[in-house]
């Protein structure tokens, strides 16, 4: 059997704390990584939704409070321009009850004014002015890690 000789015995003892010193740099990396710059991403990403979202309410309040302060009885062409909205179109409760949209449907049950978004369909969109038509048309784009739509 043979003796390992000095210069071996301090090879291997140097071999065996660089693979441990490795090991352990690894998993504190994969830590790093994991716990600060994921996390960092996620958060961004849930505050710049929540702006968004606050940005989106104070528009729908902004047109709400407009709405409620113009003058109804001018032009709707002129009054749709000046308060910068896509479309704009007053209906007698008759028509509001018979409407697609159930927005318009709650404001007249409820007697007050509601906003909201909704997802218009294709026939109701076809009645809409060829400009509204033009500018709601959203092209989805295949990318790798999409679903199918």
């Amino acid at each position: 059997m043979k003796t390992k000789t000095l210069k071996q015995r301090i090879l291997s003892a140097f071999t065996g704390i660089i693979i441990f010193l490795s090991i352990c740099i690894l998993g504190l990396g994969y830590y790093v990584i994991k716990k600060d710059i994921f996390e960092r991403t996620q958060t961004r990403v849930v505050r710049s939704l929540d702006s968004a979202r606050i940005f989106y309410e104070e528009e729908i309040n902004r047109i709400g409070e407009l709405l409620q302060n113009a003058d109804l009885s001018i032009d709707p062409q002129v009054l749709k321009t000046k308060l910068r909205l896509d479309y704009l179109y007053t209906v007698s409760a008759e028509q509001a009850l018979q409407s697609p949209s159930e927005i318009v449907r709650t404001a007249l049950e409820k007697g007050t004014p509601v906003g909201g978004t909704r997802i218009i369909e294709k026939t109701e969109l076809a009645g809409m002015s060829s400009d509204v038509q033009n500018r709601t048309h959203i092209k989805i784009e295949d990318t790798p890690k999409a679903r199918p739509t």
